[in-house]
């Protein structure tokens, strides 16, 4: 909750803060391409939790909203699983499509009302 608040400090609703903090790793209330990549894999540690390192279908269906649609575009070897290989794509692919769409002035990074696009985009 610290980085909500440090965050709403410097002008971001309380609603972008709170989920900002997810993304947010070093709370200076920008998001990098980098930070969305180690959240991303933060996210895939705990939704892997049978040790295998593989998320396996069940292991989706905790995790995305439709996981049969991430299965068809990040399960390239068709197996049903995201193993680590698929996941790092994904992430890169993630990373910067996010800032890609989401990143109105161009600097590189996610800041202010751009945060909303990014959370918009990961609910």
């Amino acid at each position: 909750m610290r980085k909500a608040i440090a965050l709403t400090v410097i002008g971001l609703t309380a609603a972008t803060a709170a989920r900002a903090a997810d993304f947010d790793l070093d709370a200076d209330g920008r998001v990098t391409a980098s930070e969305i990549a180690q959240s991303l894999w933060q996210r895939f540690r705990e939704a892997e939790v049978d040790g295998d390192g593989v998320l396996s279908p069940a292991e989706q269906e905790s995790w995305f909203k439709d996981s049969a649609a991430a299965r068809q575009l990040w399960d390239t070897n068709g197996d049903g699983s995201l193993d680590s290989i698929e996941w790092t794509a994904a992430v890169e692919m993630i990373g910067r499509v996010d800032i890609i769409a989401c990143d109105a002035d161009k600097d590189g990074v996610l800041s202010g009302d751009e945060l909303d696009c990014l959370y918009d985009t990961h609910e």
